[in-house]
C-alpha cells in the first residue's frame, strides 16, 4: 500500500496526498514504515551475491539461444532492488532461489538436518530487509533519498570487520558511493561479527572505524560461531543480548572506543557459552590490545615532544 502511494506520487501527471506533505512528515512516515527490530546481516547478503554471480554468468553462457538466455536471466532477477544498491541484481532473486534449493534439499549450510529449522526461520527475516530496501530505493528521488535515510536509521546492521572497514572507506562491493555515504551517516546500531578470537584483528583500529559513524548509538559484538551458520543463530543471540563485563569495556576504552557515548552489548552464538568466548578474549585478545594501546600512547607522546 505504501509503495503504491509513493509510486503514484512520483508518477508524471498524477497527484497524491504525499505531494503536499513536507519532508519532515514524509520522513516520519518512512521511519515508521522502515522500523525493524531484527538484525540485517549485510555481509551475508554480499557474500551470497558473490557466490551466485558466477552461477548466473554460467547460466547465460550455457544457453545457445540469446533470446532465451536473456529472458531466463531477467526471470532470475525479477526481484532486483536497484541497479546501484548493495542488494544488486545478482543478489535479489538468486538469494531467494538458493534458499528455496536448500529448503527442497532439507539441509542447512552446515549440512546438518537438525539445524534446518533454524536456517529456514531466518529466510523470511532477511527477505523482509531486502524488500524494505526495494521500497526505499524504487521510487522517485525525493522518496528515495528520505527512504534510504530511514532504512539505515531504523534497523540494526551486522557487519564483519572487513566490510566495516570497506564501508568506512567507501569501498564496499555492490553499494554505490552515495548509498555507502548514506549508510555511514545514518546507521545508529551496529553489531560487529567476530568469528575469530585467536587474534585481536577485529578490534584493531576499531576506534577509527566507529568514529566514522556520526549517528552511532549502540555497538554490539557477536562472538563465536562460524561463517555461514544460520542467520537465525545470530537473531537468537540478539534476543539474549548481555551487558559486557567492566573489563571488556575498559579494554575498549583503552584502545580509544568512546564507550561512554555508546551502549555496548555482547551477543554469544547459541552453540557457545560466554565463558568460552571470555577465555579466548583473555588469552588471545586482551593482552595484545593492551600492548598495542601502550605502544600507540608512547608513539603519540613522542610525536608531541618533537
Amino acid at each position: 500500500m505504501l509503495s503504491q502511494l509513493f509510486s503514484t506520487s512520483c508518477s508524471v501527471g498524477t497527484s497524491s496526498p504525499f505531494d503536499k506533505l513536507p519532508n519532515e512528515v514524509v520522513r516520519e512516515i518512512l521511519n515508521y514504515a522502515m522500523l525493524s527490530d531484527t538484525l540485517f546481516n549485510i555481509s551475508d547478503c554480499i557474500r551470497t551475491a558473490k557466490t551466485l554471480e558466477t552461477a548466473l554468468k554460467e547460466k547465460e553462457e550455457s544457453c545457445s539461444d540469446p533470446a532465451v538466455s536473456k529472458q531466463a536471466t531477467e526471470d532470475d532477477r525479477y526481484f532486483e532492488m536497484s541497479s546501484t544498491a548493495f542488494c544488486s541484481k545478482e543478489l535479489s532473486s538468486t538469494y531467494f532461489k538458493e534458499m528455496d534449493e536448500r529448503r527442497n534439499k532439507k539441509t542447512s549450510i552446515a549440512n546438518a538436518t537438525h539445524q534446518w529449522p533454524l536456517y529456514e526461520a531466518s529466510i523470511e527475516v532477511q527477505q523482509q530487509h531486502l524488500l524494505d530496501w526495494r521500497l526505499a530505493g524504487s521510487v522517485c528521488k525525493r522518496f528515495r533519498t528520505l527512504g534510504k535515510e530511514a532504512f539505515f536509521s531504523n534497523r540494526a546492521f551486522a557487519l564483519e570487520p572487513n566490510l566495516l572497514q570497506n564501508l568506512q572507506e567507501l569501498k564496499a562491493n555492490r553499494m554505490s558511493i552515495e548509498d555507502q555515504q548514506t549508510a555511514v551517516a545514518y546507521i545508529n546500531t551496529l553489531t560487529l561479527v567476530v568469528y575469530n578470537l585467536q587474534s585481536p584483528g577485529a578490534f584493531m583500529r576499531l576506534s577509527h572505524r566507529v568514529a566514522a559513524f556520526p549517528s552511532l548509538e549502540r555497538l554490539d559484538f557477536f562472538l563465536g560461531g562460524r561463517q555461514g551458520e544460520p542467520l537465525a543463530w545470530m537473531l537468537e543471540a540478539a534476543k539474549k543480548r548481555m551487558e559486557p563485563p567492566m573489563h571488556f569495556t575498559e579494554i575498549l576504552k583503552t584502545i580509544g572506543v568512546p564507550v561512554e557515548k555508546l551502549a555496548i552489548g555482547i551477543l554469544v552464538s547459541p552453540d557457545s557459552e560466554w565463558s568460552d568466548q571470555e577465555s579466548r578474549l583473555q588469552s588471545n585478545v586482551y593482552p595484545m590490545l593492551r600492548a598495542w594501546a601502550i605502544r600507540k600512547a608512547a608513539k603519540e607522546i613522542k610525536q608531541t615532544q618533537q
